[in-house]
């Protein structure tokens, strides 16, 4: 009724929706918009083809000898654990469960905040399931050596496409999570952006300590997050009026 998409329009202003769906034309703009993104893109290449070639080799000798002396460097293995995917994914599950339980309530204020839970899990969900599909691919098609066998074997390179480890070292799993929640959780909460990012860089630091990356792999993880990051965020955009209206438009107004 008039009644209820007037109510719902409210609630979706209050929780900072667009109340008409997103219409994606392509125009002058967008063209250049894109233009912009190839040549970004072409840069990012370029750059992390010089890392690779003349950066990578020299850094992880460096560090593989400093590791191999008396006091060693420290290894920061805990800090590992917030590059762990899986715990963001458990989190999204919570959010999104608690998410969708607050909309079913009577209370303009609980659905509102069940929104803004829904809105956060469904955007380290997207980024989460759609990234890492693109580092795995990347990661065994290829094919890079990781530095350990470096430090231990004295080999470094590339293999055929899909040899499974040690041939997983670009990009790093670990680097695109820690990345890739860190400017989510920015968007949701940009006032920690400066200790999301940090956290971050320590995770990327740490998994050159143990060998496991090189500069560049840390390098494209971080390209990698942004541009996936920002990819979810536009099609959450793009879909969220229309969903917001169909979510918060039942069966709490109803039922009131």
């Amino acid at each position: 009724t008039g009644r209820t998409s007037g109510a719902t329009a409210g609630l979706l202003q209050q929780a900072g929706m667009q109340t008409s769906p997103v219409k994606i034309r392509m125009t002058g703009r967008g063209r250049a918009v894109r233009r912009s993104y190839a040549i970004e893109t072409a840069l990012i290449a370029g750059a992390a083809a010089l890392l690779i070639f003349y950066v990578d080799l020299p850094v992880a000798l460096r560090l593989a000898q400093s590791a191999a002396g008396e006091a060693g460097l420290p290894r920061l293995d805990a800090v590992a654990h917030l590059g762990r995917g899986e715990y963001y994914a458990f989190g999204a599950v919570l959010l999104l469960g608690l998410g969708l339980w607050l909309l079913r309530r009577p209370e303009a204020r609980r659905r509102r905040s069940g929104w803004r839970l829904l809105r956060a899990g469904s955007l380290i969900a997207g980024t989460l399931a759609s990234g890492h599909l693109v580092v795995f691919a990347l990661k065994q098609t290829i094919a890079r050596l990781r530095p350990a066998e470096l430090a231990t074997h004295g080999d470094y390179g590339f293999a055929m496409p899909f040899s499974g480890e040690p041939f997983t070292s670009l990009p790093s799993s670990h680097g695109f999570t820690a990345f890739a929640m860190a400017a989510v959780l920015s968007r949701l909460q940009p006032e920690l952006r400066a200790v999301l990012f940090g956290a971050a860089m320590l995770v990327a630091v740490q998994r050159m300590l143990a060998q496991q990356h090189f500069l560049s792999d840390i390098f494209v993880s971080l390209f990698l997050a942004l541009i996936v990051s920002s990819a979810v965020q536009a099609a959450w955009q793009a879909v969220a009026p229309r969903l917001a209206r169909r979510l918060l438009r039942r069966p709490a107004i109803s039922a009131a």
